[in-house]
């Protein structure tokens, strides 16, 4: 299943009725952390397949199995898939970042504030904040909408990250504001 998953479009005849059919059989190791491929490959195929186009109740329950698997995700230290994949995946295969963020900042528990360290340390390894995309083509450019997020009320829920990651943060969009 993993490589058809992954198979280029070009290479079926009819990619998105091929990608319909087998939805369920791919997403199901995708949230589970079972999959042998990269899950932000996964997003990105389902966007080429055109999963929003599909019938309606297909696509409402894919809706509702990113919604669930994400705050799955926000209430489980450890997971099985990481934060940022996660995150990624969602948000590639949606479109959009900021309901996923809306939805993180409304869950207050002890694993979601681990995940928000988590995410904070990943995107910090070499400055990669300053061009963060997502996708397995880097088709979503989040830099602005997560750099923005972090500096809000969230802030305050990352005690366990870097000592400098807020500082290093707040820098880096003082200097973008300015054109630096």
């Amino acid at each position: 299943m993993s490589s058809v998953a992954a198979e280029t479009p070009g290479h079926w005849g009819d990619f998105p009725r091929l990608y319909r059919r087998l939805v369920p059989r791919i997403i199901r190791p995708v949230v589970t952390g079972l999959f042998g491929i990269d899950e932000e490959l996964v997003a990105s195929r389902l966007v080429q397949a055109g999963w929003t186009t599909w019938d309606a109740p297909l696509t409402e329950a894919l809706r509702d199995v990113w919604d669930a698997w994400w705050q799955t995700t926000l209430r489980t230290h450890p997971g099985p898939v990481p934060i940022r994949t996660a995150l990624a995946v969602v948000t590639v295969a949606t479109g959009g970042l900021s309901s996923w963020l809306d939805t993180w900042t409304g869950i207050r528990t002890t694993a979601a504030d681990a995940r928000l360290a988590g995410l904070v340390d990943d995107v910090l390894f070499e400055s990669e904040f300053t061009d963060l995309s997502m996708g397995f083509y880097d088709e979503y450019h989040a830099t602005a909408e997560l750099v923005e997020w972090l500096l809000t009320d969230v802030r305050d829920r990352v005690a366990d990250a870097r000592p400098d990651a807020l500082y290093r943060i707040e820098a880096f969009q003082t200097g973008a504001r300015h054109g630096e």
